[in-house]
């Protein structure tokens, strides 16, 4: 199988530093791709993931149970320890049809470029983080899928041949306030 010469996410405008993101700003990009010889691929996806993960530490001596409605998990506790909530997940397809899983041929005469803009929703995120026992991430990835052989040798099936390195982004919210904007605090009902 062929391998990509270069396989990146490109951000013209901020050159080599990380890309910043506030609510409703848009980042331009690009993906670029350059193949030595032609490659066969079903289409290009590129995602983009906020996640939170945190450790969980065990209660200790604690009969304590929690009755948690069920609309308001919104938090997946894994084997490794780590309760891990995604504050979004889009994808876009930036080529082929993933529905259709048609094989076309990616031709080695010139890069291949695919432009994208992402558009952060109006929400105040928390900024990215890194402890012992916490995290706070948004990244971006772009994979390639193509056909290949299923276990048994002889169905097809659709899965990522190759991936760009992850690519991380700054998140600052937003944060309104007036220094010259005075606090009143009233009891309800008082006039």
């Amino acid at each position: 199988m062929a391998e990509p010469i270069h396989f990146e996410i490109c951000f013209p405008s901020h050159i080599s530093k990380v890309p910043v993101c506030r609510p409703g700003s848009s980042i331009a990009g690009t993906v670029v791709i350059k193949v030595g010889s032609p490659l066969a691929a079903t289409y290009l996806s590129l995602t983009f993931i906020g996640l939170e993960r945190v450790r969980c530490t065990p209660f200790s001596n604690s009969n304590a149970s929690f009755d948690i409605p069920e609309h308001h998990q919104t938090t997946i506790v894994g084997s490794s320890g780590f309760m891990t909530k995604e504050f979004f997940r889009k994808e876009l397809i930036l080529w082929g049809d993933h529905k259709k899983q048609e094989t076309c041929i990616l031709g080695c005469e010139d890069s291949h470029r695919f432009h994208f803009t992402i558009t952060m929703p109006m929400v105040n995120f928390p900024t990215p983080r890194e402890t012992p026992d916490a995290e706070i991430t948004y990244t971006l990835v772009a994979k390639l899928y193509s056909q290949v052989a299923g276990e048994r040798g002889k169905e097809k099936v659709v899965k990522a041949i190759h991936s760009t390195p992850v690519r991380h982004f700054f998140f600052e919210p937003v944060v309104n306030y007036d220094a010259d904007e005075e606090f009143t605090i009233t009891r309800p009902y008082e006039r």
